[in-house]
């Protein structure tokens, strides 16, 4: 659509006019109807419409954008869309899982080369969603289980974008687990790494929850929106740090960004804290040898999540919906003293 590039040029000229470096992403979740239809993420043509779409913004916008990732969070789209029921399509089934992220991380693939090809020296990464996934008890059943989830979420992508060989899993009794192909062209397909990080879940051995890995998350003390069964983990800053030094240390070198970190507070009281911890924990990765390069504090305003729409709150701003009027949270201004301090 023209007019929609001539729009998304509007506002990335008059973002740079206000001295803003952009990151935008080309894929978050959302797709046209009519590729719906063809099966979504599992369409043979997905990958290659991708690229071409890729290859189009490359060429209309690549000179306004200072870094693009391709995909936000491949994991939780498989997982949310496919092997769960939550998001369309909704199969909830785990060989689709499988099938889904495989075609994600192809169409990244081909996304990152079409990017690329089209205007050589455009920064192009993508973006994952790592929690901690730790066992609710000292028990081996809990490790396991904690270890499984941790391994379909994140570490299973996190290797085949920087591995040769990706570890197997093989098989768990009766369910066969199986990994993921070899995608020509996904082993070091990104120029940097983003890391979504919100907190932790403690896992705990369930033998009923196959969908999940047999594993079940406490979740007394996680972050829940009231009347849904949404679960952000709990306030765990110490994970951020721990998930940045593994990401630094499977591709040594890589620029990293933390590109989602923050927690829905609808009374605002828990926001500053919060905030304080990540950024302490992102500081101690640095000092560390992370090689941190930004931070992209979730979000500047309230926003529609994928399930919950707009009751959940993670603004620095409120946003009225009936009127537009925008306040900012109490909080907001301790980000602003983060942000100076940090210079």
């Amino acid at each position: 659509d023209e007019a929609a590039f001539d729009r998304y040029a509007r506002l990335l000229d008059h973002a740079h006019r206000e001295g803003l470096a952009i990151l935008a992403t080309l894929f978050h979740f959302t797709l046209p109807r009519w590729l719906a239809k063809e099966g979504a993420c599992l369409s043979p043509r997905f990958p290659d419409r991708f690229a071409r779409f890729a290859d189009r913004v490359a060429r209309r916008l690549g000179d306004r954008l200072d870094l693009v990732a391709t995909v936000n969070e491949p994991s939780v789209l498989a997982f949310m869309a496919y092997a769960g029921t939550r998001w369309p399509p909704g199969l909830g089934r785990i060989d689709a899982y499988f099938g889904a992220l495989a075609q994600i991380l192809r169409a990244h693939a081909a996304g990152y080369a079409a990017l690329t090809d089209a205007r050589p020296g455009l920064r192009v990464g993508l973006v994952l969603n790592a929690p901690r996934f730790d066992p609710a008890r000292p028990l081996r059943r809990d490790r396991l289980a904690a270890g499984l989830q941790d391994r379909f979420f994140s570490a299973i992508v996190l290797e085949a974008l920087t591995r040769e060989r990706p570890r197997l899993l093989g098989a768990l009794g009766p369910l066969r687990v199986d990994s993921l192909p070899r995608i020509p062209g996904l082993r070091g397909s990104f120029g940097w790494l983003g890391l979504n990080y919100y907190g932790r879940y403690r896992v705990r051995f369930d033998p009923r929850a196959v969908r999940t890995l047999f594993g079940a998350h406490e979740t007394e003390c996680s972050v829940r929106m009231e009347g849904s069964d949404t679960d952000w983990g709990e306030i765990h800053p110490e994970g951020l740090r721990e998930q940045l030094l593994r990401f630094a240390a499977a591709s040594p070198g890589t620029p990293l960004y933390v590109t989602e970190n923050g927690i829905m507070d609808p009374t605002d009281d828990r926001r500053a804290a919060y905030l304080e911890g990540h950024v302490a924990a992102m500081r101690e990765a640095i000092t560390q040898g992370a090689p941190v390069r930004g931070y992209f504090h979730w979000s500047l305003l309230d926003n529609f999540e994928l399930a919950e729409g707009w009751q959940a709150p993670f603004g620095l701003v409120a946003v009225d919906r009936a009127t537009g009027v925008r306040t900012p949270r109490a909080r907001a201004y301790r980000f602003r003293e983060l942000i100076a301090a940090s210079r």
